[in-house]
C-alpha cells in the first residue's frame, strides 16, 4: 500500500473512538478539521495527490442529451508533454498513451447469472428469499423461505410481514455475471444502475477509454493540487477513498506491458477523487464549480464508477441530485449509493479471547446521540431491559476502554450513525468479533448476502432486537460459528487490501461478495 502512515490524534471527548458514532464525517457538529500534506511516491504523486476516487457509469445519449449538451463529442488529446509546469495528473497519466490493446488471461468461459430478493428479518426462518446460484468468493449462501405478505413502507420500500416478526425492508440485488478478464460487457453494470433508473438507455465502452480517463481526471486539477487528508474522530487518514486511490493508481502504475484500462476497471471509466477530503477541507461543501465540472465532463453514454465516503452521498449538499448523473455507479461507505462498501479507519487488532470466557453477552460502546430519531438511545433501553429480564450481563456506555469491553463481549451492537453505516462495523469485523447491525429505514451492509444468511453477522431493526437477542443467547454455538467465519474472512473482506480486491473483482466481473442495490429513497 502506497501513501503515508495514518496519523492518530488524541480525542477530546470521553468516548475516545468517536468512529463508532459516525458514518463518514458529516452532519451534526463535526470535529475540527486538522489536515496535513500527503507525500506520495514520485510516479504516482500527482495522481494520488489529486485523489481522484471515482469510476463513473455512463448513461444513454438520447435520454440525457439535453442535460449533457453534446459532451459525447468532446475528446481529449493525449499529446500533452511532461514539461516543467505540467500538472500532477499529467505526471501519472502520461503513461496511458503507451497502452496497447493486448489481451490478458481469461477467467474461463463459464457465465453465472444471479439475482436476489432478500428480506432482512430477525430470524432466517422468517425470511422470504428468492435466489439463483451465486458466484461468490465464499461460496453459496443458504437460502431460506417462509410465508410472507408484501406491502410498501413509508419510504416506498417493499417489505415482508411474517408471523411474530416485524415488517422489514426487502433488498433486491442486481443480477451478477462472471466475465472474462478484460471484458467490457456492460450487462451487470446496467442491471445495477437500472434498479434506480429503470429507463436508463444502453451504454457503450469508449474507444478512447484511456484518453477519456485522462480528460476526466485532469479536469479537477485546479481543485486538488493542495489536497490534504481531513481529520475526524481522532484520526487523520488515509480513509477508504484514499485507499481506493492509492491501491488502484499503484495497480495502474505497475501494470504489465499491454494492459488496458478495462483490464483493471472493467467496463467503467474511473474518476479518482478524494470527495470527502475536499468537501470537509472546503468547509463542508464542495469548492465553487467542482460539482458542476463533474456533471459537465461526463459523457451520457459511458459508464463511470467512484468510491464516496460521505454520509450524504457523492453529491453532498450539491444543488443538483444524483439522478442527473444516473450513469455514475457509487460505491458508498457512508450509506447513500448503489453498492455498500466498508467504512474504514485504522486497522484494529484481532481479539484472542475465547467466547465462553467473555463477561458480556452483548455490548455497545459509543455515543448514544449519533443516529436519527434517538435510535441509539432506544437501542440502549431495549438491551438493558432485555438483560434484566433474562438475567444476562450486558453493557451499554462509552469510554476509553471500548476495545477491552468489545473483546470481553460475545456480541457487539453496531448501530447506524449519522449515515446508514458506521466505522464500528468494520472495527468489529477487524477484531474478529460478531456484530449486530441495527438499521432505521433500510439495512446498509456490505457483503449483504453474507449478512442475510447470517454468515458474518446479524441485522435487525429496533423492533426485532429483543427477539434476536433471545434467539442468539439460546444458541451460543451459532455465535461461535459466525465468529469463526468472520475470522476466516478478515483479510479477504475487512482489511484494506481485501476490500480493494473485492472492489477490483466487482468491477471486472470476478467472483466477489459486494452487491448492488437500489439507491435509497432518502439521503439518510
Amino acid at each position: 500500500m502506497t501513501g503515508p502512515e495514518p496519523q492518530v490524534l488524541p480525542s477530546h471527548s470521553e468516548d475516545v473512538d468517536d468512529s463508532h458514532e459516525t458514518a463518514g464525517l458529516v452532519n451534526g457538529n463535526p470535529p475540527p478539521v486538522t489536515s496535513r500534506d500527503t507525500d506520495r511516491p514520485s510516479l504516482i504523486a500527482g495522481f494520488c495527490r489529486a485523489h481522484r476516487c471515482v469510476i463513473l457509469l455512463s448513461l444513454g445519449f438520447f435520454q440525457l442529451g439535453a442535460v449533457f449538451g453534446g459532451r459525447i463529442n468532446k475528446f481529449i488529446s493525449p499529446s500533452a508533454g511532461l514539461g516543467r509546469n505540467v500538472s500532477f495528473t499529467d505526471k501519472f497519466l502520461a503513461g496511458i498513451r503507451g497502452s496497447t490493446a493486448s489481451g490478458s488471461a481469461h477467467l474461463g468461459n463459464t457465465t453465472v447469472s444471479t439475482s436476489f430478493t432478500t428480506s432482512f428479518t430477525s430470524s432466517p426462518a422468517d425470511t422470504t428469499t428468492t435466489s439463483s446460484s451465486t458466484a461468490s468468493s465464499t461460496g453459496k449462501a443458504a437460502g431460506t423461505t417462509g410465508k410472507a405478505a408484501g406491502k410498501k413502507d413509508n419510504h416506498g420500500q417493499k417489505t415482508t410481514t411474517t408471523t411474530g416478526v416485524p415488517t422489514t425492508p426487502v433488498i433486491e440485488y442486481a443480477p451478477m455475471q462472471i466475465m472474462e478478464a478484460g471484458s467490457t460487457d456492460l450487462s451487470s453494470a446496467l442491471a445495477c444502475l437500472r434498479l434506480t433508473s429503470p429507463n436508463l438507455r444502453d451504454m457503450m465502452y469508449p474507444g478512447d477509454a484511456e484518453a477519456h480517463f485522462q480528460e476526466v481526471n485532469k479536469s479537477f486539477d485546479k481543485w486538488l493540487e493542495k489536497h490534504k487528508y481531513h481529520c475526524a474522530a481522532g484520526y487523520c487518514g488515509p480513509w477508504v477513498e484514499n485507499h481506493w486511490i492509492h491501491y488502484f493508481s499503484n495497480l495502474w502504475k505497475k501494470r504489465a506491458s499491454g494492459t488496458r484500462l478495462q483490464d483493471i476497471f472493467g467496463p467503467y471509466i474511473p474518476i479518482l477523487i478524494p470527495w470527502v477530503d475536499t468537501w470537509v477541507n472546503s468547509g463542508y461543501r464542495f469548492p465553487p464549480g467542482m460539482a458542476e465540472e463533474l456533471r459537465d465532463i461526463l459523457r451520457p453514454n459511458v459508464l463511470y464508477i467512484t468510491v464516496a465516503q460521505n454520509d450524504e452521498g457523492l453529491l453532498a449538499r450539491v444543488k443538483y441530485p444524483i439522478k442527473e448523473i444516473p450513469n455514475v455507479l457509487v460505491l458508498s461507505a457512508g450509506g447513500y449509493g448503489h453498492v455498500p462498501v466498508p467504512l474504514l479507519k485504522a486497522n484494529e487488532k484481532l481479539v484472542h479471547s475465547k467466547v465462553e470466557d467473555r463477561k458480556y453477552i452483548v455490548s455497545f460502546m459509543g455515543s448514544m446521540g449519533h443516529a436519527p430519531r434517538n435510535l441509539r438511545g432506544e437501542m440502549g433501553k431495549i438491551v438493558n431491559d432485555w438483560a434484566r429480564k433474562n438475567k444476562q450481563v450486558a453493557k451499554v456506555g462509552s469510554g476509553k476502554d471500548w476495545r477491552d469491553v468489545m473483546a470481553d463481549s460475545v456480541l457487539n451492537l453496531v448501530p447506524r450513525g449519522f449515515g446508514r453505516s458506521s466505522y464500528h462495523i468494520a472495527e468489529t469485523f477487524q477484531m474478529g468479533l460478531v456484530p449486530i447491525h441495527i438499521y432505521s429505514d433500510i439495512p446498509w451492509v456490505y457483503y449483504g448476502e453474507l449478512w442475510r444468511s447470517e454468515t458474518i453477522g446479524f441485522v435487525t431493526s429496533l423492533a426485532g432486537l429483543d427477539a434476536l437477542l433471545t434467539r442468539l443467547a439460546a444458541n451460543i454455538s451459532k455465535i461461535v460459528e459466525v465468529e469463526q467465519n468472520v475470522r476466516r474472512l478478515r483479510e479477504s473482506h475487512f482489511l484494506v487490501e481485501g476490500v480493494m480486491d473485492q472492489i477490483h473483482r466487482f468491477m471486472t466481473g470476478q467472483p466477489n461478495d459486494l452487491r448492488c442495490q437500489k439507491l435509497p429513497a432518502a439521503v439518510k
